[in-house]
């Protein structure tokens, strides 16, 4: 028989799956992507159907597998990464009776806000690392209580997108540490269910499932699921942990006081931690990656998303020919001056998360005059977004205590040099871009060679790392920028009230 030679790393994001076949030496074998739509049944709800991304799961890694042309007994292992805060309710026979209600989705914002009143709201932070957020499972089960008991009550188990894909694929309920550790029901600690939130919810520990290290490896594939993705049904499955601090691993940001940046649909700034620690103000999460290393950071709504939003939604339709699209939009931007000529955005057209969690943040661009044009408009916009990106870089510094000069990208963004320099330019360090864009699904690969005993342990993922471009701050802009981003936070604080009256509205 032929020795195993790949790995696969699968990260479940928000808008897509994909599946990333590497050799033992860190190089692309093959991809597979699928994607699915968000689905927005009412103001601030945001869900997703779970039987689709299980599809799309199966589907990317078939892709992946047939692009990179293996045989099943040629993968060693397969890791997971998956995106955070999904609940999902189903029964007894493990069907779903709900969506799956995803991070960005804001039902819970009155139920949050309420929670953060109360002292144990703020124990909630301090034991689980989580902030007390509507992205949050804790919320949103506070939510399901209150406005659909009888859901609530019949629900036979609450869980997660990747526990609902393992399940299907296994037959078994688990979700590790990683994710469980974002939940807002997961004690630091004793890196178990914390009971007395559970009983602050008013459900038992067996509604959840059995929480597992995310190096657990699981056999015993379906034969049907091994099938439609061209693997054996003895391959070995690595759970993993979730996107954001696997994407840490596959930028080689694994020790303390090394930080790592990630922009796709949204964004977060991210260090890793040997012991978890949260911070008095709750600007901060912290998240597990293994059983001897937390991550800490914080992410932000904001992301790609604006610059898709400009192009669909604000210049479609505005003339007789197409509305420019997304490059078009970042060649736009770069034609205008830093500062945008005087024009400021707030990004927060789905409220934000750190460093603010404020649910009702709304978005605004502030002093539009008449010679602001299009290019105006997106400058603004990407500078926006790259604020709140500073923003939750102070408050990791604070917390974490990192001082580093460098910090790693990884996620969509890095495709633009502008954008690149951008954000160098506004968090005075220096950009340092690997050559593989999968962070999250390099990262899910190097936790399960670990798994399997193939890697000795998570820093030799440098040898896979290879930097292709680095982005050094320009000390005119950063002065620049050091003078614009307090006008920045101070808009934002000025128009809160503003921006809460704004939701009542439009709730």
């Amino acid at each position: 028989m032929t020795s195993p030679s790949v790995v696969i790393g699968v990260d479940i994001g928000t808008t897509s799956t994909k599946a990333v076949v590497f050799d033992f030496y860190g190089n692309v074998l093959g991809l597979g992507t699928t994607g699915y739509p968000l689905i927005q049944p009412h103001p601030g709800w945001v869900e997703q159907d779970p039987d689709e991304i299980v599809q799309a799961v199966m589907h990317s890694v078939r892709t992946a597998v047939d692009a990179a042309g293996i045989s099943p007994e040629k993968v060693a292992a397969v890791g997971f990464s998956a995106a955070m805060h999904a609940l999902i309710a189903v029964d007894s026979d493990g069907n779903p009776l709900t969506r799956a209600w995803i991070w960005a989705d804001n039902r819970g914002a009155e139920q949050a806000e309420k929670l953060r009143t109360l002292p144990f709201g703020r124990d909630c932070y301090r034991r689980t690392g989580t902030p007390v957020h509507p992205m949050s499972p804790l919320v949103k089960l506070l939510w399901m209580k209150e406005r659909e008991p009888d859901l609530f009550r019949r629900t036979s188990k609450f869980v997660s997108i990747k526990e609902y894909i393992w399940y299907r694929m296994f037959g078994r309920w688990a979700t590790d540490a990683s994710v469980a550790s974002a939940t807002g029901l997961y004690n630091l600690s004793s890196r178990d269910w914390d009971p007395d939130i559970l009983h602050f919810v008013g459900i038992a520990s067996d509604r959840l499932s059995p929480v597992v290290s995310p190096t657990e490896v699981f056999t015993g594939l379906r034969r049907d699921c091994a099938q439609r993705m061209g693997l054996s049904p003895d391959t070995p499955f690595v759970i993993g942990a979730s996107d954001g601090v696997l994407a840490n691993v596959g930028v080689g940001a694994i020790q303390p006081g090394q930080l790592a940046v990630t922009v796709g649909t949204s964004g977060a700034v991210r260090t890793a931690a040997f012991s978890p620690a949260t911070d008095e103000n709750a600007r901060t999460f912290c998240y597990a990656l293994t059983n001897d290393r937390w991550v800490i950071g914080g992410a932000t709504n904001s992301g790609g998303d604006m610059l898709r939003w400009l192009s669909e939604s604000v210049f479609k339709g505005a003339s007789d020919s197409s509305p420019p699209s997304v490059d078009r939009l970042l060649s736009l931007a770069e034609s205008v001056p830093p500062g945008a000529d005087g024009l400021l955005f707030l990004p927060f057209l789905t409220g934000e998360r750190a460093p603010y969690w404020d649910p009702d943040a709304r978005g605004a661009w502030v002093g539009l005059r008449l010679h602001h044009q299009t290019a105006h408009l997106a400058r603004a916009a990407l500078e926006g977004v790259t604020f709140t990106l500073r923003a939750i870089t102070d408050a990791v510094r604070d917390v974490s205590g990192a001082q580093t000069e460098t910090i790693r990208a990884s996620g969509g963004f890095v495709r633009s040099p502008f954008w690149l320099q951008l954000t160098a330019d506004v968090l005075n360090a220096t950009v340092e871009v690997p050559e593989n864009k999968e962070a999250s699904a390099m990262g899910a690969a190097v936790l399960a060679l670990t798994a399997i005993r193939a890697m000795d342990d998570l820093s030799r993922v440098s040898e896979w790392l290879r930097i292709t471009r680095r982005m050094h701050p320009d000390p005119e802009r950063v002065r620049l920028y050091r003078q614009w981003f307090p006008l920045f936070e101070e808009t934002y604080r000025r128009l809160r009230p503003s921006f809460h009256t704004l939701s009542q509205w439009q709730q």
